[in-house]
């Protein structure tokens, strides 16, 4: 057969799959059935489909060789100019990087503005190398994207600039042409890098010329077959003439319009147009300003389709250009889909088709219809829930023939697919529908991929607690220390004191001891090993070298985990330290890096595997890249290598239109049919794509025919998608912004579609996922559409729940499995969990001796957080957060400069309490030496976790500290006449064993009744303040005076001495009868010293304390108060015994604008937007909760 082109087009992917199936068999029945066939694709997903379409058509897949264009190419530079390679990215990228390091070149006066922005950031080697590595990728991509399509500017070069002179980008271009003249000109790094390697590198202008020039091999060669390519580039146009001329050419392209279409306008360049003309320009706003009725120009001409016009400009553009190649053969087999089913999707691609506007449906029909809808979704969940939903029900749909899973695609714009990516997983995961998925996430996105990108980026970090951790916590690191989860990990560098820096060279000088590194921390738990610490009541340190440390002595179950997580970390600060300062050559970082990964990283699992695999590729991109023996620093390792893993795109899972439903973004999928497309995340921030305005490309200054910029790229997108879809489109966006609550517009393109005359109406996605759609297309059942399979089980369980207790009587089901069967079977909504209505019976021998009591420990710190506030101390208990606000373990940075305010009262009270237990009484010299003792021996400790200051901060705070001890010594010693003795008492559990206490067993509150029926046996632990012997007062110190609520006296105090009083009482530990509470504070305002303010606390008997615990561990346990209660509410409207309104205390408390009550501190946001319990119903709840303590509470202000 003769060489020549030949064009086949149409609007359907499958007529162009048989034109090629055909051709390929036509030429084999002429020559021979086992010719190679060579077939161009433009990416992954087309040549799988190609492959399964072939397949189909003739039976069986042989010697079909897909290649992309880029491997084309380089087959034919190869044949026709042996030993020649065309100059790609990575190439020109290394190529780059040796020129930006030869301080030689750059000082050439044609380039000082690149030496410039190199040492814009300071000397300092890493910001000069990131600069040099990004300014090299950057120009690698243009330099390469300037062979595409301006290849006359690259070939016009070395005779000087091509930009006239007054263009604003003159001056950039005057050095871009000189680096590329350094590259590629004539005895350029390029010839003699390619020379070290036997090869020849050219730029792809002089590729194509040399490529002309080659003489026309004799004979026939194989034909060439390109499939599926929305555009292509200037220079793949003129490449394309030359294969024609040795080769039979077949270049297989969908075109949207099968009328001639080369002279539709964009609405662009008719407002460019119309003034020529002396005509009115037509804007989105008329002559008052207000908004046209066409805004969008689209009613200009009845006759033409305004889709073509506003997003067709690429594709009519390569229409144009394959249409002027010469000796050109053309094979049209365009399709009319509303003939077979005129549905609105068909009739908008038949509009499309015929370059006319939308064809109006038959007689009869509906203009709207769902084979095209808008879906408004509340957020990304509930839009990739509807989403899920939709599938589902369309797979289970009774349609011929049914939909199968590899037929349905799920597409997001490429500036979501990251979000889009888990929030699918998880809805398509929930719904029970398997799913494939390409270009959804870079390839870092894999678990042992972005491990070791955090590996990557440590040696740049401070080894502040929180960058090492967040490597060493990652899923695949974290298996190096079996047995240890992130929490212990966490609270082992709070109680090392870990903070920043590897060792003592990683501090600022000054500091004294070294109280903060990794190394020191590390060094304390080695000795822990096999030392005593605070486990065992040990508090003297070891010293090593004059330094002295504290061992962190755990429990034998942690010395495994916790040897291994030293290990971990020593090796991961030598490889950082390392990386730092060394200088190695390309295969030199290769090799380390490769040997981290080997290292740190075995792969463990298939999925695992895959993300090694990713890693190694990016190392070896970093070995390929033309950087002859040049000696360079980590950071442009660091560069390269990253930049492969996060630009590599390919988060590939599980096999593409194999596997399920597939995922992509759009570009991938481009020209692939499916039955049901969803295009999810159009909203107008993230689709279409907005044209940058580069600086640096020169391409901006006058556009071409064939270039595309990111918008219009978007819009030809969209218009495929289109006419991809063959029975449904789904559009879809997440209508409300997260953050600010406010409305969010779909997508321009999804507005031009309705204002080009698609009735195209918007249906909401419920916020709860059970709940029934709102607005659905005429004709279609609203129900349970869009709703997914584990939401419509959780309604349908609700109900079964309902019913179930309604048919016993109210009572929980505690039935064995057979009685529950039984039970079913005479509930109605059983029907809806068929499963749990069909339990095996069970083979009941013997009667089951009844379970025992649930054990449910509190703490006296529960009891009296939920008096001051119920809905705070609720939520902490049921979500199981610790009692104290907890600084987040692992993200501690910087040392204090101060002790907080809460360890620094827990250190005074401490302090207080040990002096009171081991002082002789009267005994002032022995208290005050117990007191200094005390306070350095926990401030010590505090400085050991690094919740202290060291050096200078910490003496000045030590002598502050005990001067306030002091002063409080003389303040009890003033109220008692001589200091007397103290211990507190402890119920159950503690941390250690401590001589200042009088243990008891825990208090048991027997029988505690829950709302829901149930009874529980409740434990209460916790030490009380300390006790004073033979009085038996409670001692309280507060670092500042205690305020008065109501009638009051140092109302937190009294109000947490109460429950202690109530513990004691209800146990029998500590004189019975009347309690004074002893509030030792300093003197307000400016008076010096301090003063004891008492309380007095009327007698329980044991009976009234353990109802009055009973009665707060009911309303504890019985659920998250959703209702304010503020105690500083509630003693304020008792004033003088009185029982005022709390709604009206609680409008006044709030009204100060403070934000410095209990109610404002815990785990739920914005607490006072909750509603307070009204007046009607507060008076009986604070009788039950406050009564005891307010009918008790008394004394002197």
């Amino acid at each position: 057969m003769r060489a020549g082109l030949t064009l086949h087009t149409s609007n359907r992917t499958e007529r162009l799959l048989e034109a090629l199936a055909g051709a390929i068999d036509a030429r084999r029945r002429e020559s021979s059935p086992l010719e190679p066939v060579t077939v161009a694709v433009p990416g992954p997903v087309v040549e799988t489909w190609l492959k399964l379409g072939l397949a189909r058509a003739s039976g069986l897949l042989a010697n079909v060789r897909l290649r992309y264009l880029s491997g084309l190419l380089d087959d034919e530079v190869s044949l026709a100019l042996p030993g020649a390679r065309v100059a790609d990215g990575p190439m020109l990228r290394g190529l780059l990087l040796q020129a930006l390091h030869d301080d030689g070149l750059l000082a050439r006066p044609g380039l000082l503005a690149v030496r410039g922005y190199l040492h814009a950031a300071g000397e300092a080697p890493d910001a000069v190398d990131r600069r040099r590595y990004q300014l090299a990728d950057r120009l690698a991509r243009l330099f390469e994207e300037y062979g595409f399509s301006r290849a006359e500017m690259l070939a016009a070069w070395p005779g000087g600039s091509v930009l006239p002179g007054e263009s604003p980008v003159a001056g950039v271009e005057a050095w871009q042409r000189e680096l590329w003249l350094a590259l590629l000109g004539p005895g350029g790094l390029a010839e003699a890098e390619g020379s070290l390697r036997g090869e020849r590198w050219l730029p792809l202008p002089e590729a194509l010329d040399a490529l002309a020039a080659a003489p026309v091999p004799a004979g026939a060669s194989a034909p060439v077959h390109l499939f599926g390519f929305s555009y292509l580039a200037r220079s793949f146009h003129r490449l394309l003439v030359l294969l024609a001329r040795r080769a039979e050419l077949h270049v297989y392209s969908l075109n949207p319009c099968r009328e001639f279409w080369e002279d539709v306008e964009t609405p662009a360049e008719r407002d460019r147009r119309l003034p020529r003309r002396g005509e009115r320009r037509l804007t989105s706003r008329d002559d008052c300003g207000e908004e046209a009725e066409d805004p969008f120009d689209l009613l200009e001409e009845a006759t033409e389709n305004p889709l073509l016009s506003l997003w067709g400009r690429p594709g009519r553009e390569h229409a144009r250009l394959l249409n002027e190649l010469t000796d050109c053969d053309f094979d049209d087999r365009y399709e009319d889909p509303s003939l077979a089913r005129p549905t609105l999707l068909a009739r908008v691609q038949a509009g499309i088709l015929d370059r006319a506007p939308l064809p109006q449906p038959p007689a009869g029909a509906q203009t709207a219809d769902a084979t095209l809808r808008l879906l408004a979704a509340p957020s990304l969940p509930r839009e990739a829930e509807a989403i899920a939903g939709e599938i589902r029900r369309l797979l289970d749909e009774a349609v011929e023939p049914p939909l199968r899973l590899h037929e349905v695609a799920v597409v997001v714009p490429p500036a979501s697919a990251e979000a889009y990516r888990g929030a699918l997983a998880s809805a398509l995961g929930g719904a029970g529908i398997p799913w494939s998925a390409l270009e959804l996430a870079s390839a870092a996105a894999r678990p042992l991929a972005s491990a070791f990108h955090l590996l990557l980026g440590l040696p740049f970090t401070a080894l502040t607690r929180r960058d090492v951790l967040a490597a060493v916590t990652h899923p695949c690191l974290l298996a190096r220390v079996p047995g240890a989860s992130p929490a212990d990990l966490g609270r082992w560098c709070e109680e090392l004191g870990v903070v920043r820096g590897a060792d003592r060279e990683d501090l600022e000088e000054g500091l004294g001891r070294d109280l903060l590194s990794w190394d020191q921390g590390l060094r304390r738990l080695a000795l822990g090993a096999f030392l005593s610490g605070e486990r065992s009541g040990e508090t003297r340190p070891f010293t090593r070298g004059g330094e002295p440390y504290l061992p962190l002595e755990l429990s034998p179950d942690a010395l495994a985990p916790a040897s291994a997580f030293a290990l971990l970390v020593r090796s991961l600060l030598a490889d950082a330290r390392h990386a730092r300062t060394a200088r190695k050559t390309a295969a030199g970082w290769a090799a380390f890096l490769a040997g981290l990964l080997d290292t740190y990283l075995p792969a463990r699992d298939e999925e695992e595997e895959r993300g090694r695999l990713d890693c190694l590729a990016a190392i070896r991109a970093l070995a390929d890249l033309p950087l002859s023996d040049l000696v360079f620093g980590y950071r442009i390792a660091y560069e390269a290598v990253s930049s492969a893993l996060l630009g590599a795109g390919s988060g590939r899972k599980g096999a593409p239109l194999f596997d399920g439903v597939f995922v992509s973004t759009f570009v991938p999928v481009r020209a692939v049919p499916f039955r049901v497309v969803f295009a999810a995340g159009l909203d107008a921030a993230s689709f279409p794509a907005r044209d940058p305005r580069d600086l640096l490309d020169l391409r901006l200054f006058r556009r071409r025919a064939a270039d595309v910029t990111p918008r219009e790229r978007d819009q030809y997108l969209f218009l495929e998608t289109l006419l991809s879809a063959r029975e449904r489109l789904v559009l879809s966006w997440v209508s409300v912004d997260p953050k600010t609550g406010d409305a969010v517009e779909p997508s321009p393109l999804v507005r031009e579609l309705q204002a080009s005359g698609v009735p195209l109406g918007e249906e909401d996605v419920p916020l709860r996922r059970d709940e029934e759609p709102r607005a659905r297309g005429a004709g279609e059942p609203g129900a349970d559409r869009a709703v997914p399979l584990a939401a419509r089980r959780e309604a349908h369980a609700r109900l079964l729940g309902e019913s179930l207790r309604a048919h016993l009587g109210g009572r929980e089901p505690d039935l064995p499995p057979s009685g529950l069967a039984r039970s079913l079977d005479a509930v109605p909504a059983a029907r809806h969990v068929p499963a749990l209505a069909a339990l095996p019976e069970a083979t009941v021998e013997a009667a089951v001796p009844a379970p025992a009591r649930p054990v449910v420990a509190l703490t006296l710190d529960r009891f009296a957080a939920f008096l001051r506030c119920p809905v705070q101390a609720s939520a902490r208990l049921h979500l199981g957060l610790p009692e104290e606000e907890d600084a987040e373990l692992m993200e501690r940075e910087e040392e204090p400069f101060e002790t907080p305010y809460l360890p620094r009262l827990l250190l005074l009270r401490e302090t207080f309490a040990r002096a009171l237990a081991l002082a002789p009484e009267g005994d002032d010299e022995a208290f005050d030496r117990r007191l200094s003792e005390g306070r350095e021996a926990g401030a010590e400790r505090l400085r050991s976790r690094a919740a202290s200051p060291a050096g200078p901060l910490s003496d000045r705070e030590g002598r502050v500290q005990l001067g306030l001890l002091r002063d409080l010594a003389d303040a009890l010693r003033a109220e008692r006449g001589t200091l007397p003795r103290g211990r507190s008492v402890r119920f159950g559990r503690a941390v250690s064993e401590a001589s200042s206490e009088e243990v008891h067993d825990p208090l048991v509150l027997p029988e505690v009744p829950l709302p829901d029926g149930r009874v529980v046996r409740v434990e209460v632990h916790g030490t009380t303040r300390p006790l004073l012997v033979g009085a038996g007062s409670l001692v309280e110190v507060a670092a500042s005076p205690p305020k008065k609520l109501g009638d009051v006296p140092a109302a937190r105090a009294a109000l947490v001495a109460a429950v202690e009083h109530a513990a004691l009482a209800a146990s029998g530990a500590g004189p019975a009868g009347p309690r004074d509470l002893l509030v030792l504070h300093p003197r307000g305002g400016r008076q010096p010293g301090a003063k004891a303010t008492r309380v007095r606390l009327a007698a329980f008997s044991r009976e009234a304390a353990l109802a009055w615990l009973t009665d707060l561990a009911a309303d504890l346990l019985g659920g998250v108060s959703t209702r304010l209660l503020p105690w500083e509410a509630v003693l304020e409207s008792r004033r003088a015994g009185g029982a005022g309104s709390v709604e009206e205390a609680v409008e006044s408390l709030f009204a100060k604008g403070r934000n410095e009550y209990d109610v404002d501190r815990g785990p739920v946001p914005v607490p006072r937007s909750l509603a307070v319990v009204p007046d009607g119903e507060a008076g009986a709840l604070v009788e039950r909760r406050f009564g005891p303590f307010l009918s008790r509470v008394g004394g002197a202000p």
